[in-house]
């Protein structure tokens, strides 16, 4: 006899994107005193309520790729686990969610 299997939920699917996983090695981070206020840098913002300051990539080649503050769209999507060099908080970033932003520092 062969088990039949029953739909728990309705048959909706979502409409998100399919994002995979970081094929990708750990995306290396600038170091804090290595940037400098006021100047532009391609990253995130950290994820942290408490932190919420610029974490930039140190790659420069892809700095320069993104112009402005779109996200690129070329590359296809994926998640990078990224330390934010303030807070050493470790979290999922998309990849083209990456823009240019201006460093400020918190001030203490």
């Amino acid at each position: 006899m062969s088990i039949k299997r029953r739909s728990t939920g309705g048959t909706k699917s979502t409409t998100h994107k399919p994002v995979t996983s970081s094929a990708r090695q750990r995306v290396e981070i600038l170091p804090t005193r290595k940037m400098v206020p006021g100047d532009e840098y391609v990253g995130w913002l950290c994820k942290s309520s408490a932190c919420g300051l610029l974490i930039a990539i140190a790659d420069v080649a892809a700095a320069d790729a993104v112009a402005g503050k779109t996200p690129i769209l070329d590359e296809p999507d994926h998640l990078a686990a990224v330390t934010c060099p303030h807070c050493q908080n470790e979290d999922l970033y998309r990849w083209n969610a990456r823009v240019r932003r201006a460093y400020a520092p918190k001030s203490q």
